[in-house]
């Protein structure tokens, strides 16, 4: 059920018994492309959220990334930025020990 928000010509809604589940992972560039997104649905809806936090890079298999590893990344991200006005630091990348890990996140 909707009911009008607070603020009267905001455009704004609140939703009752409605939870935002937002999954994804900290490590992932779309995940972090989305966000203006979701922060427009918050602000329209004003649903509470619940982030679920999951990750395909994880355990005692994940080793630093070798230089091409790094490059290829690096590309991805950019293009990801290009696609969606996100911006992205490529600065860890620079790191030789850097290691793509979620599980720290």
């Amino acid at each position: 059920m909707q009911r009008e928000a607070a603020e009267p010509g905001s455009g704004a809604t609140t939703v009752d018994d409605t939870e935002l589940v937002d999954v994804g992972d900290p490590m992932c560039s779309w995940w972090w492309a989305v966000a203006p997104v979701l922060d427009e649905v918050l602000e329209r809806y004003r649903a509470p959220v619940r982030t679920v936090v999951g990750g395909l890079c994880t355990g005692p298999a994940v080793q630093p990334m070798g230089p091409a590893a790094r490059v290829s990344l690096g590309r991805y991200w950019r293009q990801v930025a290009e696609r969606t006005g996100q911006r992205f630091t490529t600065a860890s990348l620079e790191r030789g020990d850097w290691v793509h890990d979620m599980e720290p996140s």
